[in-house]
């Protein structure tokens, strides 16, 4: 796979596949699951819930009517604390049982939710299903939300041939009222975001997994199950401006200088992933090292693994390319005005 490709504007995917064989006529099943908090009522992580819990319901709604061979399970994980946020309208799957706290030692304690558990339980409900379509795990944070045609747009890239589509997410301002404005939230285009915080991606795949224990809620807490994916998907896409799911507000708390020792625990688990993986077969060390090489993943990446070697990358340094992209652009808008 030619991973420069692997992030992809929306146009330039759907390019990709207009034109060519229509998407395959298949069932699909989509098993979405969110880690709900129970947090305090007026707070922002309540009302994005809300809000991330409405939205689902309405794609669910909007999938029934006009993607009948997609079905749609809304599964919620809590922490047995927080079993009093899980909807009563969405599956409730076994509590988690691993906390943050039993893989470290940190400045700040708190009692945060293991990732690969998460994974784990929307899983073991996909593989409990006895008919025959296609299971496709949903896995988003409970403050991202969907918009109407999320699910079916999931469906048509997998149709199209994708085992895993990450999406990044638009961010809307946070001056909505729930649920009465969101036909507003809906229509707000908002503002691209980097973050990898929503994942759909075939079940079949996670039997693979090098083991993770990447903590919820923390800086780097995809990144163990973004290259456990490179590792194994054939056909994989990151969307970098699809208008599919939203973020109400731009605070990032997890960036704060006192969480810094749990980011550096999840750098320290993708780095495991790697090292796991690559241990495995020539063949997996290979296809990561062309997509850390492709992307800005070599970046972070300490000198040696996967082949980074500092100053040999083949890229310009960071800013001298900004300073290109954007001489590009002055030179794009001076050709339009003359």
């Amino acid at each position: 796979m030619d991973y420069s490709k692997l992030y992809s504007t929306a146009e330039a995917l759907h390019a990709r596949h207009a034109g060519a064989a229509k998407p395959l006529d298949r069932d699909v099943h989509l098993v979405h699951v969110v880690n709900p908090v129970d947090a305090p009522g007026e707070s922002g992580l309540a009302k994005a819930q809300a809000a991330t819990f409405e939205s689902m319901r309405r794609a669910a709604a909007y999938s029934s009517l006009t993607d009948p061979q997609t079905r749609i399970s809304l599964t919620a994980t809590p922490m047995p604390e927080d079993t009093n946020a899980v909807p009563s309208d969405f599956i409730r799957l076994p509590d988690l049982d691993d906390v943050s706290s039993a893989h470290g030692n940190f400045d700040i304690e708190r009692r945060l939710p293991i990732l690969s558990e998460i994974v784990s339980r929307g899983v073991d409900y996909a593989q409990s299903d006895d008919r025959r379509s296609p299971n496709f795990i949903v896995l988003t944070n409970t403050d991202i939300g969907l918009m109407p045609h999320f699910y079916t747009y999931a469906s048509w890239l997998i149709r199209c041939g994708h085992d895993v589509a990450i999406i990044n997410r638009r961010g809307v301002v946070d001056s909505y009222q729930i649920p009465s404005d969101m036909p507003a939230i809906l229509s707000d285009f908002g503002y691209v975001h980097p973050g990898l915080d929503c994942f759909i991606f075939d079940v079949r795949l996670v039997a693979s997994f090098a083991s993770s224990h990447s903590i919820i809620g923390m800086g780097f807490v995809m990144r163990s199950l973004l290259f456990n994916l490179i590792a194994h998907a054939d056909n994989p896409v990151i969307l970098t401006d699809a208008h599919a799911t939203f973020h109400l507000g731009f605070d990032e708390a997890w960036r704060a200088n006192k969480y810094h020792d749990y980011e550096h625990h999840n750098r320290n688990e993708c780095i495991k992933v790697i090292e796991e993986l690559s241990r495995r077969s020539p063949e997996l060390e290979e296809r990561l090292t062309r997509f850390a090489a492709a992307t800005d993943e070599h970046r972070w990446l300490p000198e040696g693994l996967l082949g980074v070697s500092r100053g040999s990358t083949g890229k310009p340094p960071i800013h001298r390319r900004l300073r290109q992209r954007v001489a590009k652009r002055l030179i794009r808008l001076l050709q339009a005005a003359t």
